[in-house]
Order: structure tokens, then C-alpha cells, then sequence
């Protein structure tokens, strides 16, 4: 499965105790941690022993979206598919007021039929008009994928589909893997219903349900469909979505609990990202101990150009209290304070120039400045492209890019002024 569906950890129902059942905990929007629980109350979660922050609780029996799939392929032709809109139309009556229904249409293609609305009556319409397709084949992974990309734009965070069929998929050009995936990417959990005939395999669907956090449902004959919506319905009223953030890094390993279900381990995605790629940073530094040592290096750092600040500004004070005694003119004064425009880094521009004036490319820098006719010294273009190398390689490495890439912003990013003054030295020749 794709990298972002690894860390997924999904649990059967009996796993569950005291009445709670945790249908899965899904990692694939990191940070993010989404749970889905049936549980008679709102369950409380902690991670590693410590209660989370910020839980989003949302109960699906109150507000949802809903996609309503029907199969309309030709094995459902007759009895079958009149009991399925039947009982379809008795779950989108008995909604509850801000309840989103939607509609798709499962037969040799996938076909939405209607968009979100709080209103019955466009589904009831919808339901209504479903006929039996008349070209063989059942697209039931492009059903859901479908589903779930027109669930991917609604509001509500509570989003559910409920699939009807009766039989396997044979004309998706998606796979199931790609339905469980856009599934996770909504946010959305799928709810199996399947009349159950002779050659009927249960595996395609129930992997679905217990993959995406919902149920599996089957009967053996299509009178029985309005028993199995209303089941769907009262577990809903007691189905929590639960979200929050973690603070746990890429591959770190976690243990979640939900009041009344037993703890779950799980890896947080980026462990595979890990070791194929070096971190930027040694793995020394990401420890805790690590992280003090940076943070005191990165504070010593900051302490040793505060006193640099304050002895350049010292120095400065005492020139300007000499230079009437000394004959120094004001005009001379004026052009010293412009040749050093940031006197408080002046002490590391004359170690930058001492250590590295003598070099052939150094004076080079400084004949294609006085070629551009810029008021800079070539220590100060050379301070300037490391800052800019520094500011888009860390833009780069924040995004999550390998290492390659990161050192490809350095240079980038150093490179960027020196071509600015390249061009205004040929364009002044």
C-alpha cells in the first residue's frame, strides 16, 4: 500500500470491551490522528499515558455527509434492485435535519446522480429514477473512489458511504487498494451492504469496511436490505469521529487509548522516508538530550553576537568622541559610515576579508562590483548570498525534501545575488 496508508492500524470488534469498539486509527493525514469509535458516550483519548490536546469530537448520528451507492448492474435487474431503492429511500427519510445525502449510481460505470443537499427530495428523485444499466460490468472501486472525492469537498467532518451491491467488482479501472486510499484521503468510512447470492466472494467488501472504519452487512435475500440501512443508521448514532494533533516526529512509534478499548501501538508515516534518505540533521540531534544541546549551541551562538553588537557599538562611540579631536572631518566621517553601512557586523566582515581577500576569485568579486557600479563591498555580496543560500535551503528542507534537494536550495538560493549583479555589471558595459 501507498506510503501514506502504512501507518494505519486497524482493529477487529473484538478487541473492544465495555460496550466501545475502535474501528481504526488512521495516520495518513499527519499530524493529524483520526479515530473512528462506537462507543455509548464520548470516549477520551491519550497517547504514550498522557491525555491529547485539542480532541475534536464529532458525532456522526448528529450532522454527516452521506453518499448513498446503489448497484444497478444487470444481476440486480427485478426484485433485487426494487427492495434496494425501497430501503435506500426509508434511511434518507428517516435522516436526521443536517444530514448531507448524496447519490451514485453503481453499474458497468460509476455515476453520481446527485450532489449534496439537507433536503429528501432530490435523493428521493434520484432513487426513484435508478434503472438497471444496460451494459454489463460493476465499477464498485470507481464507485467509491468517486463517492469519496465528491465527500473530499464537503463541510461536515462526519462523511460516510454506504455501498450496495451484490456483486464483484469486474469494470473499475481503479483498484481497491485506490478506493481504501481516497477513502482515508476524505476521511470517509465505508459501509457494506451485500445481498449475498451462490458465487457471492464477501472478502472485496468487507476489506473496505474494516480498512476505511466501517461495517460489513450481509443478507441472503434483498427483503431483508431495509433491516440492514436501519442497522447502519442506529450504529451511526453512536459512531464517534475522533481528531487531533500529534506531537510525536516522523517514524516515531506511539501507543494510543480510547476509554474502554484496549491500547494500540502504532509507527507515525516517515519511517520508510527515514531510512532511505539521510536527515538533515543528524539523528544525535533528534533525541531529546539532542535537542538541549542544540538549543544551548544555537543560544551561545546568539549570546556571542549580542557581545560583538556591544563592543562594535562601544568602538564606535569612542571614534565618534575622538573625531573632533583628531581633525577628522564630518565629509570623511559621512563616507566612512557608508563604506560601513552595517558597522554592527563589521568585526566579522574584516575576519571574512583576512581570511579570504587573498583568493584570485575574491578579487574578482570585487572588479564585477565596481563593474555593476553597486554601493557593496565583496564581503557584504558575499554575506548576502550565504543568507539567501541559508533561506531557501531551509524553506526547502521545512517542505520535507531529501537531502539532495536541500543542499540544491543552498546553492540556489547563494547563487541567486550573483547573478543579479552579473547582469547589472553587462548591462552598465
Amino acid at each position: 500500500m501507498r506510503r501514506a496508508l502504512l501507518a494505519a492500524v486497524l482493529l477487529w470488534p473484538g478487541a473492544a470491551s465495555a460496550g466501545v469498539t475502535l474501528r481504526t486509527i488512521d495516520t495518513s493525514a499527519y499530524p493529524k490522528i483520526r479515530a473512528t469509535v462506537v462507543a455509548p458516550a464520548p470516549p477520551a483519548v491519550t497517547e504514550d499515558g498522557r491525555p491529547v490536546t485539542a480532541l475534536h469530537v464529532q458525532n456522526l448520528g448528529r450532522s454527516k455527509s452521506v453518499v448513498l451507492v446503489i448497484d444497478r448492474s444487470q444481476s440486480m435487474a427485478g426484485r433485487s434492485l426494487a427492495d434496494a431503492v425501497s430501503a435506500a429511500s426509508a434511511f434518507v427519510a428517516a435522516k436526521r435535519p443536517a444530514d448531507r445525502i448524496a447519490v451514485v449510481a453503481l453499474g458497468s460505470a460509476a455515476v453520481g446522480l446527485t450532489g449534496f443537499s439537507s433536503a429528501t427530495i432530490d435523493a428521493d428523485t434520484a432513487l426513484r429514477g435508478i434503472s438497471v444499466d444496460g451494459r454489463q460490468g460493476t465499477a464498485l472501486y470507481d464507485a467509491v473512489a468517486l463517492a469519496a472525492r465528491e465527500l473530499a469537498t464537503e463541510a461536515l467532518p462526519g462523511r460516510v458511504i454506504v455501498l450496495l451491491t451484490d456483486g464483484r467488482d469486474v469494470s473499475s479501472h481503479a483498484s481497491l487498494a485506490d478506493a481504501v486510499t481516497a477513502a482515508h484521503a476524505a476521511g470517509a468510512a465505508v459501509y457494506s451492504i451485500a445481498i449475498e447470492g451462490p458465487q457471492f466472494s464477501p472478502g472485496p467488501l468487507r476489506a473496505l469496511a474494516r480498512r476505511t472504519g466501517g461495517t460489513f452487512r450481509g443478507t441472503s435475500s434483498s427483503a431483508g436490505l431495509a433491516d440492514l440501512y436501519a442497522a447502519i443508521a442506529r450504529e451511526l448514532d453512536h459512531t464517534w469521529l475522533l481528531q487531533y494533533e500529534t506531537a510525536a516526529r516522523p517514524g516515531d512509534r506511539i501507543r494510543v487509548a480510547v476509554t474502554g478499548a484496549a491500547p494500540v501501538e502504532l509507527t507515525l508515516p516517515g519511517a520508510e522516508g527515514a531510512a532511505k534518505a539521510r536527515p538533515f540533521l543528524p539523528r544525535a540531534l533528534l533525541t531529546p538530550a539532542g535537542t538541549v544541546l542544540l538549543a544551548f549551541a544555537v543560544g551561545l551562538v546568539i549570546l556571542l553576537a549580542g557581545f560583538l553588537a556591544l563592543s562594535v557599538h562601544g568602538a564606535g562611540r569612542l571614534r565618534g568622541r575622538l573625531a573632533p579631536h583628531v581633525g577628522q572631518s564630518k565629509a570623511k566621517e559621512k563616507s566612512k559610515g557608508a563604506r560601513d553601512r552595517l558597522a554592527v557586523l563589521s568585526g566579522l566582515f574584516r575576519a571574512t576579508e583576512r581570511a579570504f581577500g587573498h583568493l584570485r576569485h575574491w578579487r574578482r568579486l570585487e572588479r564585477l562590483l565596481e563593474r555593476a557600479d553597486l554601493p557593496l563591498r565583496a564581503v557584504e555580496l558575499v554575506w548576502v548570498m550565504a543568507a539567501a543560500g541559508l533561506g531557501l535551503g531551509l524553506i526547502v528542507a521545512v517542505s520535507g525534501a531529501s537531502s539532495l534537494f536541500i543542499l540544491g536550495g543552498f546553492v540556489l538560493g547563494g547563487l541567486v545575488p550573483l547573478v543579479v549583479v552579473s547582469f547589472k555589471a553587462k548591462r552598465r558595459i
